[in-house]
């Protein structure tokens, strides 16, 4: 299960969007220190990308305790997609409907969020937390919660 966060109950945030050069050129570029904490067996991404176009749009980087790091390329279609696209034959995540009004109709219309697993292939050193990064390009990284399971 994912928990999303109430922006109203956070100061107005409730997600991480990035930086994309075509719309969002002044959200920051990377998150750090996303905190994690302990022995963790998969790490579950609740995520998106705005105005995607196939290629790398950033990564997830992983801190070990042991100072030692993993990488997550993100990459349409492989593991994330553009909202607006459902099922494609070629990603890895799942796509998940999702009814948005706060468009520029006003009108109802569906998008989808994916879900992917990341499977830490390092089960004996503690996961102390990720960076989320945007590779600066045309497509907006979006990030909606993270869920994971533990060894």
């Amino acid at each position: 299960p994912f928990r999303i966060l109430d922006p109203a109950k956070s100061g107005g945030k409730a997600i991480l969007t990035l930086r994309g050069r075509n719309a969002t050129p002044r959200q920051p570029l990377a998150v750090s220190n996303i905190p994690v904490g302990g022995m963790v067996r998969a790490l579950y991404f609740l995520h998106a990308a705005g105005w995607g176009t196939p290629g790398a749009i950033g990564r997830y980087v992983f801190h070990y305790q042991d100072g030692s790091t993993a990488v997550l390329p993100l990459e349409i279609p492989l593991n994330t997609h553009n909202w607006w696209n459902g099922y494609d034959k070629n990603e890895q995540s799942r796509p998940v409907p999702v009814r948005v009004t706060n468009n520029a109709t006003g009108k109802p219309a569906g998008r989808y969020v994916r879900i992917y697993e990341w499977q830490n292939l390092t089960n004996d050193i503690p996961l102390v937390s990720f960076d989320v990064e945007s590779a600066g390009g045309a497509q907006t990284p979006v990030l909606i919660a993270v869920t994971g399971v533990r060894w």
